[in-house]
């Protein structure tokens, strides 16, 4: 799922979510973001009323958490996982949640690496550092 502009991605949320409710066939990507949409119940109702969040601006210096940031995050990985890469990221993960014991958890930990990475890359105008990121994995690994 490459989606650069925000609304449209937003809107993709907003309509899944409602295909959802309607108890309509889902396709491709539209199923796996479901099954995150599904285990976020804390963020169901935004998905619910697209008037009110497509446009709606989140403040994380107030704690606001972006649900659609959040679970793209999540199907980034997931594809991630589902492919291998970067190379070494699904043994990072079973590594990850032999110690953890909760693959969610381990998700939401990697998913702060990522975050981290997208960062990086955005401040310093490079391209995402796959080496950084699976560095920073490992270092959420307890030895």
């Amino acid at each position: 799922m490459l989606i650069n502009d925000r609304d449209t991605a937003r809107d993709y949320f907003f309509t899944v979510w409602q295909k959802h409710k309607n108890g309509n066939v889902l396709e491709g990507t539209e199923t796996m973001l479901l099954s995150l949409m599904l285990i976020h119940p804390e963020y169901q109702a935004i998905f619910s009323d697209p008037e009110k969040y497509r446009e709606y601006d989140y403040d994380v210096d107030q704690g606001e958490v972006n649900p659609f940031l959040h679970l793209s995050l999540h199907m980034a990985i997931e594809e991630q996982l589902s492919i291998d890469k970067p190379d070494g990221i699904s043994t990072a993960f079973q590594k990850l949640l032999a110690q953890i014991g909760d693959a969610h958890e381990a998700k939401h930990r990697i998913m702060g690496c990522l975050a981290q990475g997208l960062w990086d890359m955005q401040q310093q105008q490079q391209a995402f550092d796959d080496k950084l990121y699976m560095h920073r994995i490992y270092a959420t690994i307890e030895t």
